[in-house]
């Protein structure tokens, strides 16, 4: 009897329903039924199933032996795992709401359960959800890195240590464990922030005929500054520019006013902190972009909505949960795999603040 399944391509729907049926367990002698079996119960045609089966063998899920079938793969994930993520802000911030949202989704879809955790900004919360985590026995840990923490590089070391004691996969999202240009031994999947600093400087610069570059950060600022401002300098280094780099309240005329002095092109280590100079920028009179160009980074809606339109550099939310996915499975069926770095690329969306 067919399968129902909701107005999507054919070979997705039964990509679908063989994904549930295998996180289920309903396939327990590890053989799924053969080609022409499907076809007949999904009426659908061969190619159609088969584009089915190697999206399954694509997540790691299943292996087709040629004359003897297609079978569960050892190690694939079946009967409901739990998944854990650890991070601050899920479900109120632009950047690691949406990431969550997406390894939900496709957690899901993998046969996976996953379990939402916000530590906000305190080492004792973070700890406590990680033993949540490990009293479950969750199959692998997410971790966002804390940013802002007092002591942030040991705290975000002990929750790795306590994890990989009770020999839980991690995968770090966004950010390392360790600041720039240390690398942890953790996978990692992030945003070529190097790369995304050098994109958006190498942009501000264009066309100026007296180039200053500064690149603005609030006090406290997360490790994911430290990589921008390398990408900044690399790009104002090939253009025979100069670099300030600025610490500072973005919302005080002072600060802001030693910004206009010292450069006339200005790439802020977020948006938030960009959107709040210029406002102060324009309150003091300097006209943004005729003296000062800005730029900022995670494409927040904020940056569309600012006094002065923001340009700003798009990172790929969806993308990165995806990945991030894909990594940590590959992680619990591998163990022993060198540790990893997926860098995805950040694209420049263009305003008016930079025109």
């Amino acid at each position: 009897m067919p399968s129902s399944a909701p107005r999507r391509p054919k070979h997705r729907a039964i990509f679908e329903v063989l994904q549930r049926e295998i996180a289920a367990g309903a396939y327990s002698d590890g053989r799924l039924p053969g080609e022409v079996a499907l076809t007949s119960r999904f009426a659908a045609s061969r190619p159609t199933v088969a584009r089915a089966l190697d999206a399954l063998r694509a997540q790691g899920l299943i292996e087709r032996r040629p004359g003897a079938g297609t079978f569960l793969r050892r190690g694939a994930p079946v009967g409901g795992g739990v998944l854990g993520l650890i991070g601050a802000g899920l479900g109120h911030t632009e950047i690691l709401g949406p990431i969550g949202d997406q390894l939900a989704h496709a957690a899901e879809g993998a046969g996976y359960r996953l379990v939402l955790g916000d530590a906000g900004l305190r080492e004792r919360d973070a700890e406590r959800l990680c033993a949540e985590y490990l009293a479950r026995g969750v199959a692998g840990v997410f971790l966002a890195p804390l940013e802002l923490a007092h002591g942030r590089e040991l705290a975000n070391r002990r929750l790795v240590a306590a994890l990989r004691r009770a020999r839980i996969p991690v995968v770090l999202l966004d950010r390392d464990l360790l600041d720039f240009p240390a690398r942890s031994d953790v996978d990692l999947v992030a945003v070529d922030d190097v790369r995304a600093g050098c994109v958006l400087a190498r942009h501000l610069l264009r066309g100026r005929r007296r180039r200053r570059l500064a690149v603005v950060a609030r006090p406290g600022f997360p490790s994911t500054t430290d990589l921008r401002l390398a990408g900044c300098r690399q790009a104002a280094a090939t253009a025979g520019v100069p670099v300030e780099f600025l610490v500072g309240d973005p919302a005080d005329p002072a600060f802001a006013a030693r910004v206009a002095a010292d450069a006339d092109s200005v790439a802020c280590s977020n948006d938030a902190t960009a959107v709040a100079l210029i406002a102060t920028l324009l309150g003091l009179g300097v006209a943004v972009p005729g003296t000062v160009r800005v730029g900022g980074f995670d494409n927040l809606a904020a940056a569309a909505a600012a006094p002065v339109a923001l340009t700003s550099m798009r990172l790929p939310c969806r993308d990165l949960g995806r990945l991030a996915l894909a990594t940590l499975l590959e992680r619990i069926r591998q163990p022993d795999l060198p540790p990893r770095q997926v860098l995805l690329a950040a694209e420049l969306v263009q305003r008016r603040s930079s025109r």
